[in-house]
This record gives C-alpha cells, sequence and structure tokens, in this order.
C-alpha cells in the first residue's frame, strides 16, 4: 500500500464525527484547483502570472485539517477557504464554494459522545 497505507488507518481510526467532511473539502479543493488551472490555461491570460502559491492555499489549509485533528485548524480551514472564495468571486472564487460549505460543516462537526 506505501505511504498512504499509514494516512488511511489514522483516518479510519480517528473517529471524529469531522474527518469525512475535512476528506470532503480536501477532494472538492483539489477539483476547484483543477478548474482553477483548466481556466488559467484555456484562456489567453499567461499562466505564469498567475500566484499560485496563493490559488493553492485553501488546497494546503484542507490537507493540513485532514491530518491535524483538531477544531481550532478545522476553523482556521473553513475561515479560509470560504474568504478565499469570496475575494477571488469574480474569477475562479466560486468553484471554491462547495469547498467553503464541507468546510464549515467539518468546523461545526464534534464528537458525539457515546452511550
Amino acid at each position: 500500500m506505501g505511504v498512504t497505507a499509514p494516512l488511511v488507518h489514522r483516518l479510519r481510526d480517528a473517529g471524529d464525527a469531522a474527518t469525512p467532511w475535512s476528506a470532503a473539502t480536501l477532494v472538492l479543493c483539489a477539483g476547484a484547483e483543477a478548474a482553477t488551472a483548466a481556466v488559467v490555461w484555456q484562456s489567453d491570460s499567461d499562466p505564469g502570472g498567475v500566484v499560485w502559491p496563493v490559488v493553492a492555499t485553501p488546497l494546503l489549509l484542507s490537507a493540513v485539517a485532514l491530518v491535524v485533528h483538531s477544531k481550532a485548524m478545522r476553523v482556521l480551514t473553513a475561515a479560509g477557504v470560504a474568504i478565499f472564495a469570496l475575494i477571488a468571486a469574480a474569477s475562479v472564487g466560486l468553484f471554491f464554494l462547495p469547498a467553503a460549505v464541507t468546510a464549515v460543516v467539518a468546523a461545526r462537526r464534534t464528537r458525539r459522545p457515546s452511550r
């Protein structure tokens, strides 16, 4: 299984109610990044003119939130992705709105006490 096996086992054993939502946020951010790259390369604009580290920020935040199981990190991810989506709404920010919604849901989820 290679490198991903420990991560898969850690996610499975985490037992955190927000983990599936954090994973969905990561997948949606990756899709939004792919859509952004497609728009940039299909347009007449110069791909070198795009500040890719800034565009990759929501993806990096969602990846860290998936690995670091803390409510503070999920809140930071939700805020970061939502702010990015709002600031970039005139161009590619709309691609990030579904990820922002799932990040907010992940931030609100907490572990329920077992009965």
